[in-house]
């Protein structure tokens, strides 16, 4: 497998997993909270479903600017860690947005000189 295919395949595994994380706890496993549940949904999918075209398709530039969104939801997974009934959900969305990091800034790399090697 190549860098690219790897890194490429590490940043869709992480994407994919912050949103299956995101959809199976929040419809199957959350506990009942103050806050309605397409409220939570709204925040933190509608944003998700921006990159998702660019990433599938292996885009360089979606995956370069992905991963600020990825920096984000590594907040949130921390930030939602802190609560001791949230503690694993949190702390899967924070380990699914550093494989999404990870992956796509290595992606980003790996692209542009396996381009760059095919243009000379």
């Amino acid at each position: 497998m190549t860098k690219v295919r790897l890194t490429y395949t590490l940043a869709l595994l992480g994407y994919f997993g912050v949103v299956i994380t995101i959809l199976v706890w929040n419809l199957g496993l959350r506990p009942a909270g103050e806050i309605p549940l397409y409220v939570v949904l709204a925040f933190l999918l509608i944003p998700l479903a921006f990159p998702v075209a660019g990433l599938v398709r292996g885009k360089p530039y979606t995956h370069a600017w992905s991963t600020f969104m990825a920096i984000y939801y590594f907040v949130v997974g921390i930030w939602i860690s802190g609560g001791e009934d949230t503690r694993w959900y949190g702390t899967a969305i924070g380990l699914c947005s550093v494989l999404w990091f990870l992956g796509s800034m290595f992606y980003t790399r790996a692209k542009a000189r396996a381009l760059r090697s095919a243009g000379s």
